[in-house]
């Protein structure tokens, strides 16, 4: 046999190869040989329910090995229990990494914690992977498609500038469930207490605002009970009915109803449960009364909802008596509620724009605040207010004052002190103004003597003749709602005194003032007083009432009414234009059809009707703007 020398070097090779292959192996199996007898020791201490012990084999385990897929399963169950979700996360990518054959519940557990955590991204990838596998997988395909909706929502954010309220409002506590009042001046909110035996309970709190912040902060008591929750409060514009919810109370019908305090003569009456219309044996919170108090919205989780808890709607009336009932609550449909939680309703004083917060529609993470609106009696789709508003935390309990100057909500993302919920404000972006709405306030006078009055502030809306019945504080005034694009009818009455009557046309955004104060100055009923009927209204020559003239006549009526002895003169008056006959004439038959229409309910002896034509001006008849000023129709006082 003969040796081929040459070969000797690459049989050698050969060799070296072999040996270091089998060292390499025996490594191997040395190295998942300790890995496992880590786990066992981190399966047996985890047996033994040692939280501790079993992250630390565990970590050894992965240390050694750093493919040891049973040491991340067993990971990602221990991560459960100690509620750490970056660590579930980190633990399933690896199995998912490591396990080309790994379960669909796995990549759908994966995904789902991306999507908790905030990282739709990652999230959409998951998806993406179970997809390749099960092309018709219904959740893969939705939650795709939720997540690059989202994805696009944080690509895209809105130029908004969130402000947290710090010290004193906020604290280590939690604060939550905002309300501003009509003129931006007073925040109330909810704090959640903890006794001396550590038993947590709410209670109402407010601040003034004070320049740029918000003064020390004042425990809210409108009764004297302090024995049980009361919190989540909700107030009319002119601050005369406030709303709570309260839980454990021995009047109430289930776990948490809603109560009701009215203010007469400066003193709170209540609370009052709002009886079995509204409140069940269910839950019943968060109320949200309209500015006008005709409506309260509401989240339940009585029986005939979409899911846990849903947004509720009733209407609401007030006797003569001042006692309120409520109309069977509706819920507010699909559009809105969702299957899981939908909850923290607000109507805004505008009554079509809906802020509400929900862990069913396209969310960021535990809940988000939504807007929705109302168009001809139906909901629009709600949308999401986006980024930075909404985190992957808790945010909800969405307010905007009256004006939408101010928009509020509640938070514990990251940043809030100690985790806990915190109120955080900002500017609305333009998308999700509610429609401009605006107020005017001031206080009643003695026209003579400048006393402060208590007085009945009456505004009329002159299209569907909605009232907003307002009672004017000697001490506090009155604070009255306005919308934007609506003609109002403003009065303002007192036995003893003369009528007030204004008219706000906010039909052209240039004559809207969204703050407005105006002290009212009542004149003492004398004889001989006049006063200008400014809400009744004539085509051009025609002496037939418009049906925008009723509400006036109506409040003329009232004064009537309210002053029993008076007799009054109804007067017609015209400007210089045309014939001086013709001008009488149309004048004269103006105040009759006014003095018709009030001796429906008043005596004819009360009143006398004149026509003076052009021959009683106010104003000079050389300007359009004079001119419009002669043609009107008075009241004077012949006698009391």
């Amino acid at each position: 046999m003969k040796w081929n020398f040459l070969n000797i070097p690459a049989i050698l090779c050969l060799i070296v190869l072999l040996l270091c292959q089998l060292e390499s192996t025996a490594q191997y199996h040395e190295v998942k040989a300790r890995s496992h007898k880590f786990f066992e020791k981190a399966l047996t201490a985890y047996r033994l329910n040692q939280t501790d012990e079993t992250l630390r084999w565990l970590e050894k385990a992965i240390a050694a090995d750093s493919m040891n897929l049973d040491a991340y399963r067993l990971l990602s169950d221990v991560s459960d229990e100690t509620n750490n979700l970056q660590l579930k996360i980190q633990a399933l990518a690896k199995v998912v990494q490591i396990d080309q054959a790994v379960s669909q519940s796995v990549l759908v557990s994966l995904a789902g914690l991306y999507q908790q955590s905030g990282e739709f991204e990652q999230a959409l990838t998951t998806w993406k992977i179970l997809l390749q596998r099960n092309p018709a997988h219904v959740l893969a395909l939705e939650q795709a498609e939720r997540c690059q909706a989202l994805i696009a929502l944080i690509q895209h954010p809105y130029p908004v500038q969130l402000v947290q309220l710090g010290a004193p409002v906020n604290t280590e506590a939690n604060e939550y469930w905002p309300l501003i009042s009509a003129d931006d001046s007073i925040l109330y909110f909810t704090r959640l207490m903890s006794s001396e035996q550590h038993f947590l309970y709410e209670r109402l709190f407010y601040a003034t605002r004070s320049k740029m912040s918000w003064s020390e902060v004042q425990q809210l008591k409108l009764d004297d009970n302090n024995l049980v929750n009361e919190g989540t409060m909700s107030m009319t514009a002119n601050g005369r009915l406030v709303f709570i919810s309260a839980c454990g109370r021995a009047d109430g019908w289930g776990s948490c109803d809603l109560y009701y305090f009215v203010l007469r003569n400066g003193k709170w009456n209540g609370p009052v449960n709002a009886g079995p219309t509204i409140n069940t044996k269910h839950w019943e919170a968060q109320p949200s009364v309209s500015a006008s108090g005709n409506q309260l919205y509401f989240s339940s989780n009585r029986p005939g909802g979409f899911g846990s808890r849903d947004l509720w709607v009733s209407q609401i009336s007030e006797n003569s008596r001042g006692e309120l009932a409520f109309s069977m609550p509706v819920n507010l449909g699909s559009q809105v509620n969702t299957a899981f939680d939908d909850f923290s309703p607000f109507i805004h004083a505008d009554d079509q724009t809906l802020y509400f917060a929900s862990e069913g529609h396209l969310n960021f993470g535990k809940s988000d605040v939504f807007i929705g609106r109302l168009v001809n009696e139906q909901w629009t789709e709600v949308e999401n207010l986006g980024v930075p508003v909404n985190s992957p935390a808790s945010d909800d309990g969405l307010v905007v004052s009256p004006t939408a100057n101010v928009a509020m909500f509640a938070s514990d993302r990251e940043g809030s002190l100690r985790q806990s919920k915190d109120l955080y404000q900002f500017q609305l972006p333009e998308r999700f103004l509610p429609q401009r709405v605006g107020y005017v306030k001031g206080r009643v006078f003695n026209a003579e003597t400048l006393e402060l009055l208590n007085a009945t502030v009456r505004v009329v809306d002159l299209d569907d003749r909605s009232v907003q019945e307002i009672e004017a504080q000697a001490n506090k005034g009155y604070l009255a709602i306005l919308k934007e694009n609506k003609v109002y009818a403003f009065h303002v009455e007192k036995p003893g005194y003369l009528l007030y009557s204004n008219h706000f046309n906010l039909t052209e955004p240039v004559s809207f003032s969204q703050a407005k104060v105006m002290d009212i100055h009542l004149q003492p009923i004398k004889t001989h007083l006049r006063m200008v009927l400014s809400n009744v209204f004539f085509d051009l020559d025609s002496h037939v009432l418009k049906s925008t003239s009723i509400p006036e006549l109506d409040e003329l009526i009232r004064f009537l009414k309210l002053n029993a002895t008076l007799k009054i003169e109804i007067s017609g008056h015209t400007d210089n234009t045309g014939r001086a006959d013709y001008n009488h004439d149309l004048s004269l038959r103006r105040a009759e059809a006014i003095a018709s229409y009030l001796q429906k309910e008043i005596d004819n002896d009360r009143i006398v009707v004149k026509g003076y034509g052009s021959d009683q001006p106010i104003e000079s008849n050389e300007t359009e703007a004079g001119r419009s000023k002669n043609r009107r129709c008075e009241l004077r006082i012949l006698s009391q």
